[in-house]
């Protein structure tokens, strides 16, 4: 989702990517944004419904540029990251499968591999 960032931390389940700059973040993969907005302790939330019971999350300090049932094509701009002078942030993005998170950093491994998106 972002292509400029200054690092990558995989978890069990989702990455986190760190940036120190605004950035646009990208549709990983077509489909329907189900979710746009706040989440309780999580911040600012965009969720993409990919079809097949996949779905992709991104949470941080962002500004959406989507609205919910909006359709998004893959590659496309749905939001920005949030900069401040000086910090280094986060972007956490995450793969869930039937609502159960996926090892997302083997996803993103195999669709850097072959150059596409297999959503």
């Amino acid at each position: 989702p972002l292509r400029s960032f200054t690092s990558i931390h995989p978890s069990r389940e989702g990455v986190t990517f760190k940036y120190k700059e605004t950035t646009p973040i990208r549709a990983p993969g077509s489909g329907k944004v189900v979710y746009s907005g706040e989440l309780a302790s999580y911040g600012k939330v965009l969720i993409i419904d990919h079809g097949k019971d996949i779905r992709s999350v991104l949470l941080g300090d962002i500004v959406s540029k989507v609205d919910k049932n909006q359709i998004v094509a893959k590659n496309q701009i749905i939001g920005y990251t949030i900069a401040d002078i000086g910090m280094i942030k986060s972007l956490y993005y995450e793969i869930r499968k039937k609502n159960i998170a996926q090892n997302t950093k083997q996803w993103l491994v195999q669709n850097t591999k072959n150059n596409k998106i297999k959503i």
